[in-house]
């Protein structure tokens, strides 16, 4: 079953030097009818990708681009597809089903963890942040049902990728604080190299009264601490 108002879908991290013909081509490819595309394509704030929306008259089409195009890579990076309807919408706002998966391997490939929790139920939204085309060693998982994203980050505990475990946690979007009534959190450069590691980095902070987090910036290439 096919909902009918499926039929608009974002497309995000398209590279800069793509066209709207050559976008269209490539939607028209898995279209099995003729009915008529609708493409919004803009530049994203960033400069560095651009993104678009596009409005089939067939929601058949739409599905069948987000089944056979979502991750394909252009210019070396994977585009990412989702619906755009506004219940999905609604559901990414609101970040319900959405997980946060750390320590991933630097080679894990976007599509790598989309199939990693398919099995739970359908995923409308999953991503790895890129630097330079690098993965930072996190990614989010945001599913349309949120039951199904319990039950995956409670059978994924432990679980790994690519023989590296990962952690999952619920995505949670940081409350921005007002400076003059509120700080707690702090930046600290320069540290010995005995606090290089998170145990004894933890252990310095905890030393200095409560702690809610503490973590170092790690390099998911190579699994050492940023230089800063």
């Amino acid at each position: 079953h096919i909902e009918q108002d499926r039929n608009r879908l974002f497309i995000g991290d398209l590279p800069m030097n793509l066209d709207q013909s050559f976008l269209e081509e490539l939607l028209r490819s898995e279209c099995a009818s003729e009915h008529g595309i609708q493409i919004d394509l803009k530049e994203a704030r960033s400069g560095m990708n651009k993104y678009a929306f596009v409005q089939f008259e067939d929601a058949a089409d739409a599905k069948k681009v987000i089944d056979n195009l979502n991750y394909t890579k252009l210019d070396g990076v994977a585009i990412r597809i989702s619906y755009s309807d506004s219940e999905t919408l609604r559901i990414i706002k609101k970040n319900e089903g959405n997980l946060f998966i750390r320590k991933l391997s630097a080679e894990i490939e976007v599509s790598q963890l989309h199939e990693a929790f398919q099995s739970f139920g359908e995923i409308i939204s999953c991503k790895i942040p890129l630097t330079d085309r690098k993965s930072r060693g996190y990614g989010f998982v945001q599913f349309r049902n949120p039951k199904d994203a319990e039950k995956a980050m409670q059978d994924l505990t432990d679980a790994s990728i690519n023989n590296q475990k990962i952690e999952i946690e619920r995505y949670q979007r940081r409350q921005k604080l007002n400076p003059d009534r509120t700080y707690t959190n702090v930046f600290i450069k320069n540290l010995p190299e005995k606090y290089l590691n998170e145990e004894a980095f933890k252990a310095l902070c905890q030393s200095m009264g409560e702690v809610q987090s503490a973590a170092l910036a790690i390099d998911a290439t190579d699994g050492k601490v940023l230089p800063f």
